[in-house]
């Protein structure tokens, strides 16, 4: 697989990564893709995680890469960036000056608000009958007919196994962003291994920003600011 141009969109659950690439991509942020050099939005590829598998061997052009700093998380254990062999994959297929990656920033109340609030909707999805996408956790377009004959058997026990995992999940998060000094750890733990990927003071090498996603201002922040953004000290 080759990138020309990367976009890592990184941020925890809840972070608002799918909503900032939808408005890159519909050339609703312009301010914040001329600060990036993105040029034309509109044709750049999302690249979902699941899909990285698939694509060995091909050219993507520009792409911009949905990523779960939850992905490598596990409770009581440090998160481990550089034994995700996903992100490894998809940072290798990229060279160095061609990459720019945003770190999505939310403190922990809003964070714990917003994964409370998917877990309200996921659960009021289930009750009410309506399909539901269990990566982003909202419901199916209206348009998507949930008509059909009866499942069979072993696939709705898939299914209920499925809900099962997805509560625990959304339960382990919730509990994580209730910690704001864990939620701070993961945030240093993954600015830590994108220092030591990118090349030191190297024109045109890896940018790296910081973006506020609960401020009502769509702004990069330069990632000096981050001691002043997680609230520990001035830039």
């Amino acid at each position: 697989m080759h990138i020309d141009r990367l976009l890592v969109v990184a941020g925890p659950s809840g972070s608002g990564k799918s909503h900032l690439i939808q408005k890159l991509r519909a050339g609703e942020l312009p301010r914040v893709a001329e600060a990036l050099h993105l040029g034309e939005t509109g044709s750049w590829r999302t690249l979902l995680v699941r899909e990285v598998p698939q694509l060995d061997g091909e050219r993507l052009g520009t792409a911009m890469f949905h990523y779960d700093l939850l992905r490598p998380w596990r409770p009581r254990r440090t998160p481990r960036f550089g034994e995700d062999e996903t992100l490894g994959a998809v940072l290798a297929a990229a060279t160095p000056c061609a990459v720019t990656v945003v770190t999505l920033w939310a403190s922990p109340e809003v964070l714990l608000q917003r994964i409370v609030e998917r877990r309200a909707l996921f659960v009021s999805s289930l009750i009410a009958g309506r399909p539901w996408n269990s990566e982003v956790l909202r419901p199916a377009p209206s348009g998507k007919s949930t008509a059909g004959p009866a499942p069979k058997p072993k696939r709705s026990l898939r299914k209920a196994f499925a809900i099962v995992q997805e509560l625990r999940r959304l339960r382990a998060k919730a509990r994580l962003f209730g910690r704001p000094e864990e939620v701070l750890a993961l945030y240093d733990r993954w600015l830590e291994h994108c220092a030591a990927h990118e090349p030191a003071h190297e024109p045109g090498g890896c940018e790296h920003w910081l973006f506020d996603t609960a401020s009502p201002e769509a702004r990069l922040i330069p990632l000096s600011d981050w001691p002043a953004v997680s609230g520990r000290g001035r830039p």
